[in-house]
């Protein structure tokens, strides 16, 4: 299980605000990060120098400034705030990593010589003593882009050499979910191996690389499953692979995969789908890959400029979209097996034809129930057309006043990310927040690239499935949604339209029952699985069950040992 370090972080202020920004970009979301004491703050020092103590590692930067100086008593060698730092990690005995601007690549104006803050002797023997002899614990670096870089390569060092199993000081781990890296970037096999190549050479912890062939019929699971562990995905295309991506399927897998991505998002804020071009122009690939936001670089870029290639995309990422970066956070997966619009529409209007698909014994049946819910819901000015959406995820199973399945699963994992320390979600979650996955039932149904696949992988793994009960009378709907909720690793809630003393549960548990697919009923009824709940027709108890269910189905696909005291209590859900 991988852990969270606490990094200090060091430097003199005025001269180093780019260079420590960099820093804390590089670190962000997966260290925690102390800083270094404004000069001003005299009655913190001594809480300084503790802080230095109780992290993991320390990271210093140094230009031609020496810094504050306190004048306390404790003081004697009159040393510098940045140095007493320093001096304080070294006694810890706490990994230090030194990086030094080059002289040639600082301002005259950022310069003790220049400022008369300090004799210059004093930075310099402070450079001096870290830069060579026994002491020798920095590189020097000339701009930003190589900063970055120095640091992603010293904090992979720092990790190969950290034990597996968590120090004691260390409270906080991550779980198996965990969206680490940031961005994968898919590659084409045996095309962009030089590409391949460089990033995983480089270790940058914010990237990960996948390599796909347009010749895999799996083409999307292969994919989905490096995707499930990021928080972005991309596609890379250089002049090389663009050619061999068109011949093979005119770009359809592309497409198909870009399609994938976006399916994942959300909200357009959110984008979560890319294409990194190297030395290709937007306007030259195919008009189906349009989907994708476009990061453009010089060609050859990934291959042989990889740091600056890699600072590029991230910057770029960033800038199109407003996922969580800076968090600790999980992944979600989830899928709702509803109508949709046309679906709804249709159904309503087809006087029974749709149910032809039925089996003989099941047709009228079928038909009968939906025509009894449809008389009920007929008094609702906006039923169906205005309960359903373009997408699964725009039904309002509460009426068409009420939210979309979407905003209510929203608006529940968002309660959880800001519940209080301490609390039930936050033990269960060890202070990590939850990001949605959307998994659509259509990549189910249609099964493209090895699509189906990956609802399987993650229906296994554990997922929340949402079921619209009116989308069991849909015959074609039926038979996948028979198939993708069996199975118990899944935390499966279906939503009725009816309130229950409209349509009493047992009337859902008899042997012509519309929810009689899958496991639903084995689980609900016969094992009792608090994770199966079955026709909830009331915002606060759809609501309710989630906030129970999801940290402890995130929880318990961790290989995380038990926590019976924060899941005993199921009888006290509903009360």
């Amino acid at each position: 299980m991988a852990n969270v370090y606490t990094v200090y972080l060091s430097s003199t202020l005025k001269d180093l605000e780019a260079e420590r920004d960099a820093v804390e970009e590089v670190l962000k979301g997966k260290y925690l990060v102390k800083q270094s004491y404004d000069a001003s703050e005299d009655s913190l020092i001594e809480s300084c120098r503790k802080d230095v103590a109780n992290c993991q590692l320390y990271i210093g930067i140094l230009g031609l400034r020496y810094g504050y100086i306190p004048s306390t008593d404790w003081n004697k060698d009159k040393l510098s705030i940045t140095e007493i730092e320093y001096n304080c990690a070294v006694d810890a005995k706490v990994p230090c990593f030194m990086f030094m601007k080059s002289e040639d690549a600082i301002f005259s104006t950022m310069t003790d010589s220049h400022t008369k803050e300090h004799p210059e002797e004093l930075i310099a023997k402070f450079r001096l003593r870290i830069g060579s002899g026994v002491e020798k614990r920095s590189t020097t670096f000339k701009n930003i882009e190589n900063l970055k870089t120095q640091v992603l390569r010293a904090l992979m060092d720092f990790e190969a050499t950290r034990p597996r199993e968590p120090a004691l000081f260390q409270s906080r781990h991550v779980h198996a979910r965990t969206l680490r890296p940031d961005i994968v970037v898919g590659c084409v096999r045996g095309t962009d191996d030089a590409c391949v190549n460089a990033i995983r050479n480089l270790g940058d912890p914010r990237f990960g690389v996948v390599e796909l062939s347009p010749n895999d019929p799996s083409y999307l699971a292969t994919f989905d499953t490096a995707l499930r562990g990021a928080r972005v995905g991309c596609l890379l295309v250089t002049q090389a692979s663009l050619i061999r991506l068109v011949e093979a399927d005119k770009g359809e897998k592309v497409a198909a995969a870009l399609k994938m991505l976006d399916d994942r998002t959300l909200r357009p804020e959110q984008r979560s789908a890319f294409l990194v071009l190297d030395g290709v122009a937007f306007a030259d690939v195919p008009v189906s890959w349009s989907i994708g936001k476009a990061v453009e670089l010089p060609a050859g870029s990934v291959a042989n400029n990889t740091g600056q290639a890699l600072d590029t995309l991230f910057s770029g990422v960033r800038a199109a979209t407003t996922l969580d970066f800076s968090n600790i956070v999980i992944g979600l997966p989830y899928v709702v097996i509803a109508l949709n619009r046309d679906e709804a529409v249709r159904m309503n209007a087809a006087s029974g034809e749709v149910f032809n698909d039925f089996s003989d014994s099941m047709r009228q049946v079928r038909f009968k129930q939906y025509s009894d819910i449809g008389s009920v819901l007929s008094k609702d000015a906006g039923w169906p057309a205005n309960c359903y959406g373009p997408r699964r995820d725009d039904w309002r199973p509460l009426g068409h006043t009420g939210p979309t399945v979407q905003e209510l699963l929203e608006s529940v994992v968002e309660r959880i990310n800001q519940s209080k320390p301490g609390s039930r979600e936050q033990k269960l979650l060890r202070g990590a927040k939850l990001q949605l996955q959307r998994y659509t039932f259509d990549e189910f149904i249609d099964d493209r690239f090895g699509s189906r696949g990956n609802l399987i992988t993650v229906r296994e793994n554990g997922c929340l499935v949402l079921v619209d009960d009116l989308a069991l009378l849909k015959p074609a709907l039926r038979t996948s949604a028979d198939e993708l909720t069996g199975g118990s690793r899944a935390a499966i809630l279906s939503i009725s339209p009816l309130d229950p003393e409209i349509q009493p549960i047992g009337t859902l548990l008899d042997e012509t029952s519309r929810l009689r697919v899958g496991t639903l009923i084995d689980r609900f009824r016969g094992a009792q699985d608090p994770r199966c709940e079955l026709a909830l027709h009331s915002r606060e108890r759809i609501e309710r069950w989630l906030r129970f269910v999801l940290p402890e189905l995130i929880a318990s696909t961790q290989d995380l040992e038990g926590q019976p005291e924060l899941v005993a209590n199921v009888e006290t859900l509903f009360s």
